[in-house]
């Protein structure tokens, strides 16, 4: 069986992402990943092209490619755990920093708001 034969496409639905039923978190994480993955699919008019690089050895990492600072690169996912990753930059954990990743990369000249403390 060659590597690339167990790659698997994102169907869209949730309940495919690996996690542990009776583990509330991740059920919660899982469901949630759901919602980013199609934000991510509208911001790429359909086509994101979610897919699991390795499903049979890796069922809980899920990848797609995206452009940052002119270069295609991966950007890598781990919903049952809520952490996030462009290949090669800090893990990002929690959905909060989830989506500010996200929003970096398609929004990149966007700054954050800061509260500023008087």
């Amino acid at each position: 069986m060659d590597a690339r034969s167990s790659m698997r496409q994102w169907t869209g639905d949730w309940q495919e992402c690996y996690h542990h039923w009776n583990d509330e978190t991740q059920v919660s994480n899982v469901e949630t990943f759901g919602g980013v993955a199609s934000w991510l699919d509208d911001m790429n008019h359909g086509e994101v092209g979610l897919y699991w690089p390795n499903f049979a050895a890796a069922p809980w990492h899920l990848q797609c490619s995206v452009r940052v600072n002119g270069e295609m690169t991966k950007l890598n996912f781990w919903p049952h755990k809520a952490k996030a990753q462009v290949d090669y930059q800090k893990v990002a954990v929690g959905w909060r920093e989830i989506n500010r990743l996200i929003a970096s990369i398609y929004f990149p000249d966007e700054e954050e708001d800061i509260d500023v403390l008087e």
